[in-house]
């Protein structure tokens, strides 16, 4: 079973929610139709058979050739199955997910875009959620990949949770009768850095530095300080397996005199390093962040604000 995010936009001009009401999730990329694909495809593999599709674009006045990438996304949104795969989408304030109907792909002129061809294949099934009303971390699914069909893999169980859910009332009933671990498991791994950093605010009075979570420096994925000037560095790993210390985030927190900085390591299920090497970083897994979830006011109160 696969899930796959899906979007229609042609040359800027989007067309997701008048083809998802039309009953349809659909690609372009270039002149050639539907058929043109399932009989070159017999014949042709590879770049042979870019170049055949190529042909088809020149004879639509398109000068441009089809790429290995624009390949790629078409093979896989031929080969989705419609026994088992979902497909979904977002507009208007709601995620919609819904089933493909056969497994044929044909064209669907009405939505054709500067002589490209619109390529088509049905839906039925198809339910809404409202993104306000659902839990924060199904944010996440509104802005998922960037091409046209993507297949989500991080985020995959809670697209999978939507599959299962009727409407809004029953994925809150389904989500709020699992326990605050398994919660925290459906979150996935990149929202281990957006945990961590609450722990920070609420255990260390945290102030970021400016710096974007997670992406501005290579080492660091937090840098900040507390209100006293403490310096606190802070590196996250979602990762479901130990992993080990990197040197250069060791190296660059001994820069500073211990007493001036405190330094974090959020790693999800442990370290390998020896604990004497490393006794001026603490490390946090997530039976640490649990057991603070439970233990501790803090702890509480964010806990109450995850439900």
């Amino acid at each position: 079973m696969a899930f796959r995010r899906m979007r229609s936009k042609c040359n800027g001009t989007d067309f997701t929610k008048a083809s998802w009401e039309a009953g349809f999730v659909g690609i372009w990329y270039g002149g050639w139709t539907a058929s043109d694909f399932d009989r070159l495809k017999v014949r042709f593999d590879g770049e042979a058979l870019n170049t055949e599709l190529s042909k088809r674009n020149r004879k639509a006045r398109l000068t441009w050739d089809v790429s290995r990438g624009m390949m790629s996304t078409v093979w896989k949104f031929w080969d989705m199955d419609s026994s088992t795969d979902w497909v979904f989408t977002q507009f208007d304030g709601c995620i919609h997910i819904a089933k493909l109907r056969g497994q044929d792909v044909l064209d669907a002129p009405q939505f054709d875009h500067n002589r490209e061809i619109y390529k088509a294949r049905r839906i039925h099934n198809k339910k809404k959620f409202e993104i306000a009303r659902l839990p924060d971390c199904f944010r996440l699914l509104a802005s998922a990949g960037q091409g046209n069909c993507h297949e989500v893999k991080g985020t995959r169980p809670l697209v999978s949770l939507l599959a299962e859910c009727r409407d809004v009332e029953d994925l809150l009933h389904k989500w709020n009768a699992k326990p605050l671990s398994e919660r925290l498991e459906l979150l996935g791994p990149k929202s281990w850095e957006s945990v961590a950093l609450a722990y920070l605010i609420l255990e260390e009075g945290f102030l970021p530095a400016g710096l974007s979570v997670g992406r501005t420096l290579p080492v660091f994925d937090h840098v900040g300080a507390r209100q006293d000037g403490t310096q606190i560095f802070a590196q996250c790993k979602g990762d479901r397996v130990k992993v080990r210390i990197e040197p250069e985030f060791l190296e660059q927190v001994r820069q500073i005199p211990r007493n001036l900085r405190r330094a974090y390591y959020f790693a999800y299920a442990g370290v390998h390093d020896d604990a004497g090497d490393i006794q001026d970083v603490k490390v946090v897994t997530n039976a640490d962040f649990l057991r603070w979830l439970s233990r501790t006011a803090n702890g509480k109160m964010y806990a109450k604000l995850l439900a």
